[in-house]
């Protein structure tokens, strides 16, 4: 299985209650992988069972991936691209018209007469 990230009270709670495991703390760099492969596997379990208390795991790995990786500068692009696009406050689905191909790269849907942008 190899390492995973666990939640900071993990260890103490094995030691408590006999279970047995290896501990370290991961650097920077590999805490952000590890981040990502726990914010996928927590969203997997979200999607797989449609428990909303799944999303407070989600939220855990992405509010410390966020802190980890955030720079002035991915701020304001976050920023800018709200300001034009919006968040996911209303709920608006999208999907091709048969025989026409989804936006390069996977994009969000472009507005009428606009191109598509990331």
């Amino acid at each position: 299985m190899g390492w995973k990230m666990v939640r900071d009270n993990n260890q103490a709670w094995c030691e408590a209650n006999g279970v047995s495991g290896a501990w370290r703390t991961a650097g920077p760099h590999e805490a952000i992988r590890a981040l990502g492969r726990k914010l996928a596997e927590e969203a997997l379990e979200f999607m797989e069972n449609g428990d909303p208390a799944e999303l407070f795991d989600v939220w855990d790995a992405l509010e410390e991936l966020l802190l980890l990786s955030e720079t002035p500068a991915l701020r304001a692009a976050h920023q800018a691209k709200v300001a034009e696009h919006g968040r996911f406050h209303d709920h608006v689905m999208w999907s091709p018209l048969p025989g026409e191909p989804p936006p390069a790269g996977g994009q969000d849907a472009a507005k009428p007469g606009e191109q598509a942008e990331g």
